[in-house]
């Protein structure tokens, strides 16, 4: 595999082999930035907060060693959130600061690890040399874009219209982290070495990678992804009727449906540019967010102004899953065909990274010393649910929507006109 202790060597010797003297300075910057969080840390008198940035860092770290086969760019994938969390603290001395931080680092590791996949995607073809390619950057930026879209608009209306005042230091911890995250991987990107042995390592484990989620293609076509979706309306039926009998008010409110609904549907369509894989996104992250829901309902929590956005972090980063893996299918699409090899792509290309950073942003929500075991179980659960909604029911219900709303050359295939 290549990624033991020699590998890592040699990949940090090659990153930082030939540098320039102002190159040096800039990492040497990133890892300062990034211990002074652990100081900050401290400043907080919150060991559980130091833990939780040491353990969410090494498990991202060893997650993305395995997907993006370079131990150099993991490390700036694992570290590309703390200089913002970090700034976050420094600035605001709140008593729930460290708890912001600890769940908004979850989102920003999950942006870094799925835009530290493009940037080794990128690699591995070839087109990396010593900057970033022009449409990959784009991408990310869009990606992010979209991502702090949907997760400050609900915040600031909290706050704005609700006075939910805690929102405001989420708002700020998420932005940052996830800001941080993307300009410092961005930067880093260049810095790192990527030759023809990687480029080979990385090229076989895609393959391998690719033949492992082979079984589910069929999910794609017609025939399987019918009753793909047929499966995911019962699920999600079984959720929402489930949900009042339980506990009423885990049904948070009439006003969180549209809130969160309409930036989900202008930032994936404004980065999409096609309302069917659009509605596509909007379905999966509603059928992830009522099964998040469900989960508060079933073990009776609280709905607090705290759980609220633990459960907003979650949704955003769920959308963060659905968005990348519709980046992937998107492409110039123009008949059904066309919709069923893209989202082929996406499960060969795109499932590996998205389960990647779903795993990671569920572990980055453990339990602290401002949240129980419940509260981050129900959250972490509904982020691996939006794995699985990502790689398994978005593409049935993209070809669902694309076989019930045929496109105008699909139809002019089929019927020869």
């Amino acid at each position: 595999m290549g990624v033991g202790w020699g590998a890592f060597q040699r990949n940090i010797r090659a990153g930082f082999k030939g540098l320039e003297h102002r190159h040096r300075l800039a990492a040497a910057a990133l890892a300062c930035l990034s211990l002074a969080s652990v100081f900050v840390a401290g400043r907080h008198n919150s060991f559980y907060l130091l833990a939780d940035i040491v353990v969410a860092c090494g498990v991202t770290f060893l997650a993305a060693v395995f997907a993006l086969r370079h131990a150099g760019l993991a490390a700036l994938v694992a570290s590309a959130p703390l200089p913002g969390v970090s700034a976050f603290l420094a600035a605001v001395p709140a008593p729930d600061a460290p708890l912001a931080a600890r769940l908004c680092l979850g989102l920003g590791l999950v942006v870094s690890v799925l835009i530290g996949e493009t940037v080794a995607a990128s690699a591995a073809s070839g087109d990396t040399g010593a900057r970033i390619p022009g449409w990959v950057a784009r991408g990310n930026t869009r990606l992010v874009t979209a991502i702090l879209a949907v997760f400050l608009v609900p915040a600031l209306v909290r706050i704005g219209v609700f006075g939910a005042y805690f929102f405001l230091d989420v708002a700020e911890a998420g932005a940052l982290s996830v800001a941080s995250a993307a300009v410092v991987v961005h930067l880093g990107a260049s810095y790192c070495d990527f030759g023809e042995e990687y480029i080979a390592r990385a090229n076989r484990a895609r393959e391998r990678f690719a033949r492992l989620f082979a079984p589910i293609l069929p999910v794609a076509r017609p025939r399987f992804g019918f009753s793909v979706f047929g499966i995911a309306c019962v699920m999600g039926a079984m959720a929402f009727f489930g949900t009042r009998p339980l506990h009423p008010g885990a049904a948070i409110s009439v006003w969180a449906i549209p809130l969160v609904a309409a930036p989900v549907a202008a930032s994936s369509y404004a980065v999409l540019r096609d309302w069917r894989r659009c509605l596509a996104v909007l379905l999966s992250v509603v059928l992830a967010a009522q099964a998040a829901i469900w989960l508060f309902a079933r073990g009776g929590l609280a709905i607090t102004s705290k759980t609220q956005a633990e459960l907003l972090i979650a949704v955003s980063a769920i959308y963060a899953l659905q968005l990348f893996d519709a980046q992937e299918a998107s492409g110039a699409i123009a008949t059904e065909e066309d919709a069923i090899a893209g989202s082929e792509r996406a499960i060969e290309t795109g499932a590996l990274p998205v389960c990647v950073a779903g795993f990671v942003g569920a572990a980055a929500m453990l339990p602290g010393g401002g949240s129980d075991l419940s509260t981050w179980a129900c959250c972490g659960i509904a982020i691996l649910a939006g794995v699985v909604c990502a790689v398994l029911f978005q593409p049935a219900i993209a070809i669902t929507i694309e076989s019930l709303v045929p496109r105008a050359a699909t139809i002019a295939a089929r019927y020869r006109l």
